[in-house]
């Protein structure tokens, strides 16, 4: 039981994580299309 309590404590954070990583490649792309369109107009 203990083993199992464990194992979910440590996937817990390693998805935020992941979660958050994908959130930053997000913000980048979208801040990289603005600027492109920004400088087209």
């Amino acid at each position: 039981m203990f083993i199992e309590k464990y194992d979910i404590q440590n996937l817990t954070p390693i998805g935020i994580s992941i979660t958050g990583v994908l959130s930053l490649t997000l913000l980048r792309i979208l801040y990289k299309v603005i600027m492109h369109i920004c400088r087209d107009t």
